[in-house]
């Protein structure tokens, strides 16, 4: 069998990054560079953010167990495969993904912060991806409560599906929500939670996806998002925090979360505006 030949110029698995201060979600805004290279500078941030806190605990109490080890390590891989298959998507979609990395534990801790669930709750969930948020959501939820997520990219609609076999993901948009709420015979949502790329879409999706919102949550219901600070002053970005306001009475930005690729702010909105 002949070797193959080395073809730098080829990019069989692409890496897109950031290149300057370009528009989130837009393919102009980023390169690619060789898989390789950057796979070995993934693994070790992601290795070392996702066991930054178990390596402090440990340095407290001594040397974890072999089952321990086993168990991190095992978690570890599991974060990795997922930061793979997220910017794998990123890559092929970088509109509809709007993110290199998946969302850290921290962040989503920070989504949830302050909430207490009871048992008839309703939840929804837009852009669960890989199911970051969503882990730590189930873990939280008490028995009776609901959840929906709405996936539109079709590779993460099937791993979710996979990951947590007994939910219910809608394979769809995120402005079908009132829609899906009336069709499964639930009421309005008490929280909505998003990690939808808002700053790279047009207006009008936008304001449909935000009016759907307004419509699906209940009166003293939260809707959550997040953004990057670095992309605070982007055009998209300003444009659905004003459109945001034009829909909710109350609003509310949280400290940066630095534990997270890249750093984010928690953007929460309460009091929807009826309809004129």
């Amino acid at each position: 069998m002949k070797p193959r030949k080395n073809n730098p110029s080829r990019v069989t698995i692409p890496e897109v990054i950031k290149a300057g201060p370009a528009q989130v979600g837009s393919a102009s805004g980023y390169v690619a560079l060789p898989w390789k290279g950057v796979q070995a500078r993934m693994r070790m941030i992601l290795c070392i953010h996702s066991n930054r806190q178990s390596m402090s605990k440990h340095s407290q109490k001594g040397h974890p167990s072999s089952a321990q080890y086993r168990k991190e390590t095992k978690k570890v891989t599991e974060n990795l495969a997922e930061a793979i298959s997220f910017i794998t998507r990123f890559a092929s979609a970088p509109s509809n993904i709007g993110a290199v990395f998946p969302s850290s534990r921290d962040l989503a801790e920070a989504m949830l912060h302050g909430i207490e669930f009871e048992p008839g709750d309703i939840v929804v969930e837009y852009g669960p991806g890989t199911g970051a948020f969503t882990e730590l959501l189930l873990e939280r939820l008490p028995e009776g409560a609901e959840y929906l997520g709405i996936e539109l990219d079709t590779h993460f609609h099937g791993h979710l599906t996979r990951r947590f076999p007994d939910r219910h993901f809608h394979h769809g948009s995120a402005a079908e929500v009132e829609a899906l709420l009336e069709e499964k015979g639930l009421g309005k949502a008490r929280l909505i939670l998003s990690g939808l790329p808002f700053a790279s879409m047009p207006h009008s999706v936008q304001e449909m996806i935000l009016t759907a919102t307004r419509e699906a949550l209940h009166d003293d219901g939260i809707f959550r998002t997040f953004t990057y600070p670095i992309c605070w002053y982007m055009t998209g970005s300003q444009r659905f925090r004003k459109v945001a306001l034009d829909h909710f009475n109350s609003h509310h930005k949280s400290r940066t979360v630095h534990r997270n690729l890249p750093p984010a702010k928690v953007l929460s909105y309460s009091k929807p505006v009826r309809k004129k």
